[in-house]
Parts: C-alpha cells; sequence; structure tokens
C-alpha cells in the first residue's frame, strides 16, 4: 500500500473513532479529550489488535508509523505553542505568594509519593540499568503534572453546564497549573538534556546550550516581539515559523520538540495569537492530535494486567491522587485559602489529561519507560482527569459555587 493511500487511510480511521469517542464522552459530561485519549487506546492492542488483529497490522504496523509520528509531532508543536501563549506572567506575579504555596505543595507531595513508588515499579518491571535514577526522577515528575488546557476546559464546560466552580478557586487552580506546567517542562528538559549526554563535559555542554537558548528566548525574543510593529501578513509567517524553529532547535538539542514549542508560546503576546491565529493553530491540532492519541494507543501492552498489574495500577493512582489533592490542598490552605475551596483547588489540580501523555510519550521514546509502566501511566493520566468532575460535584455544596 502506498503512503498517498496509506496514511489518508490512517488518519480517516482516526479521527472517526476519536472523535466519535469524544462525543460520547462529552454526553457524558466528561472533557471531550478524554474521549478521544479512549478512542487513541482502543485503536491500539487493547481493542482493534485483539478484534481486529489483521487490520491493525495492515494500518498500524510499526514499519508504518513514521509519517503518522510526523502528523503528530504538527499537532504537538501547535498544541504546546497555544499553551505557552495561554500562559500569562503577569497574572503569576499579581498573585505570586497563593499561587507559589498552592503550586509547591502540588508539586512536592506527589513528587516525593513518586519518587517512592518508583522503587516498586523498578522491582515488578526494570529498565536499563543506565537509566535507573533517571526513571525515579522521571516518574515524580510524571506524578506532579497538571495539564492547564484540559483543566481550563473542564472549568469553560461547568460554566456553560450552569455550574460553574467558584471564580477565586478557578483563577487560582488555573494559575497555578500554569506555573506548575512551566517547571514540569523545565524539569524535563534538563533531565532529557543530562540523559542525552555521554560524559560529563558534554552533559555540562548541553545544558548550557540550553540555559543560553531559553535566556536568548526570555530576555532576546520575547521582549522584542512585545516592541515591534509589523504588518499583518508578517506576524502571521511569524507566528508560524517561530514554533516550528524554536522545537526544533530544543529537539537538536536533543531536548525534545515540546520544549521549543511550549518556550515560543510563552514568548509570543497573547493577543498577536488571539482570533485568527488562535483558530488556524486549534484546527490545526484537532485534525493532527488524534493521531498522537492513536501512537499513544499503539505502545500499551495490555497483556501486564494478567500478571498483577492492576496492583500497581492501584498504587499508582493512590500516589498521583493523593499526591497532587493533598498537596494542593495544603499549599493553598496555608497560603491563606478558605479550607473548603483549597480541597477543591486540589481536586483540580489532579487534573493531567493530554499535557502528562505529552510527557508519558517522551519518556516512552527516549527508553524512560518501558511499554508496561507507559501503560500503567496512560491509565492513571486518564482516571485522574476523569474523576475531576464527578469528585467536585461530590464535595461541592449545591449552594456554593
Amino acid at each position: 500500500m502506498t503512503l498517498l493511500v496509506l496514511l489518508p487511510l490512517q488518519l480517516a480511521v482516526i479521527l472517526v473513532v476519536t472523535w466519535a469517542c469524544g462525543a460520547l464522552a462529552q454526553r457524558l459530561r466528561q472533557p471531550r479529550v478524554i474521549g478521544e485519549i479512549a478512542g487513541g487506546i482502543l485503536l491500539g492492542p487493547v481493542a482493534m489488535g485483539r478484534w481486529m488483529p489483521a487490520v491493525t497490522t495492515m494500518l498500524f504496523a510499526p514499519a508504518r508509523l513514521s509519517w503518522l509520528e510526523l502528523v503528530s509531532n504538527v499537532g504537538l508543536v501547535a498544541f504546546l505553542f497555544l499553551v505557552g501563549a495561554e500562559l500569562d506572567l503577569r497574572e503569576v506575579t499579581r498573585h505570586v505568594r497563593r499561587v507559589v504555596a498552592t503550586t509547591a505543595g502540588s508539586i512536592l507531595l506527589p513528587f516525593l509519593l513518586g519518587a517512592l513508588v518508583a522503587p516498586v515499579l523498578l522491582r515488578h518491571y526494570g529498565v536499563p540499568e543506565g537509566a535507573r535514577w533517571g526513571f525515579s526522577i522521571f516518574l515524580a515528575v510524571a506524578m506532579s503534572i497538571t495539564a492547564l488546557p484540559v483543566l481550563a476546559r473542564i472549568l469553560r464546560d461547568r460554566e456553560a453546564a450552569g455550574v460553574p466552580v467558584n471564580a477565586e478557586v478557578a483563577q487560582q487552580s488555573l494559575l497555578s497549573a500554569a506555573l506548575n506546567d512551566a517547571l514540569a517542562w523545565c524539569v524535563l528538559a534538563a533531565l532529557l538534556a543530562v540523559l542525552h549526554g555521554g560524559g560529563a563535559v558534554e552533559i555540562v555542554v548541553r545544558l548550557g546550550l540550553l540555559v543560553a537558548f531559553t535566556i536568548v528566548m526570555m530576555v532576546g525574543v520575547r521582549p522584542m516581539l512585545r516592541r515591534v510593529s509589523l504588518e499583518r501578513p508578517v506576524w502571521t509567517v511569524m507566528l508560524v515559523l517561530l514554533p516550528a524553529i524554536s522545537a526544533w532547535v530544543t529537539n537538536a538539542l536533543g531536548i525534545h520538540l515540546f520544549f521549543g514549542a511550549f518556550l515560543a508560546g510563552i514568548c509570543v503576546p497573547s493577543e498577536h495569537v488571539a482570533g485568527t491565529m488562535e483558530r488556524l493553530f486549534l484546527i490545526v491540532s484537532t485534525w493532527t492530535l488524534p493521531a498522537f492519541f492513536a501512537l499513544t494507543g499503539l505502545r500499551m501492552r495490555p497483556e501486564l494486567f494478567h500478571a498483577g498489574g492492576w496492583t500497581d495500577l492501584l498504587l499508582i493512582l493512590a500516589a498521583a491522587v493523593l499526591g497532587k489533592i493533598v498537596g494542593g490542598m495544603f499549599g493553598a490552605g496555608i497560603a491563606g485559602m478558605p479550607w473548603s475551596k483549597a480541597l477543591r483547588i486540589g481536586v483540580l489540580l489532579n487534573t493531567r489529561g493530554l499535557v502528562e501523555l505529552i510527557v508519558l510519550n517522551a519518556g516512552f521514546r527516549e527508553g524512560i519507560l518501558n511499554a508496561q509502566v507507559f501503560t500503567l501511566l496512560v491509565l492513571m493520566a486518564v482516571v485522574t482527569t476523569a474523576m475531576t468532575g464527578p469528585l467536585l460535584d461530590l464535595i461541592t455544596p449545591r449552594n456554593v459555587v
């Protein structure tokens, strides 16, 4: 089967399945992205690979996924650029005390619990000997992730459904999630730089180049883009080229393209992204991210649950949920938020979703995660995100928003 036939056929199957599951998720009062992620999982060995192995072999054999990977990377760059553009650092600095305290609590406790769970998973599933310490740090970071875009979507959906979240709780959650994501990307970028390095000198050089590039973008490119006056067509070209170039640079440094795309978004004034360009990037990500969900599903290994994997999944879920909810709640409470509101903030910060999947796929490609642990963590991301809405309903009194 030629590429001109195979790639459109792959995308058609992926779009039909993921969009149908997304529509079903909306009917169940879940974020659409949860359904799309579930659709991607169904396309892998969990469902289609078991029920229709011939179709899976024809469409999604490992040797036939290279162009699908390219399409998914386009979607990731567009998505992460928008995430960065929506991060308003000025709002974070205006509420710095509460935001820092809440973010610290929602990162430190799940990070610690993730580090404690890591030896158990290493004992059960193992990783290459040289990657053991990297695995422990990576798992701790993965436990600490909050998905800002999915959280924002949950808040918008609840407002549209007539059950809005308290404005103070919503703002605090969004700002803490934004800072959480920014810190997570930085830690992961540094970790990948170290893991890609050979000797000590090469590691130092790689980290130095990463820091230098970040400084150039934040101190040079960001202020320049806020001062310069350009015609609309020039801005359009700039907004297309900047995330692509930035992603290429960080990928060339061995950091992964996600950091470059996110960094480019932070540097661009949000008013220039709003409107037509935002719709363009949303269209691109809407049509290409399902390929990423499908690749995620194809990497999962359901057979591990025949050998006690459910126990490990429950352990991971307990550490992830308790770490995020309790850590976020105590961080917000110590900063002066009433405890009832602080609890709701902790529940909202337990949202992981798509951002978590991006991190996990990066870990899988770099050899930090094997297929079994990757499967467990993907399921953790889906479950913790899906539980946000119902848990929020459970702890919010009917006469309180």
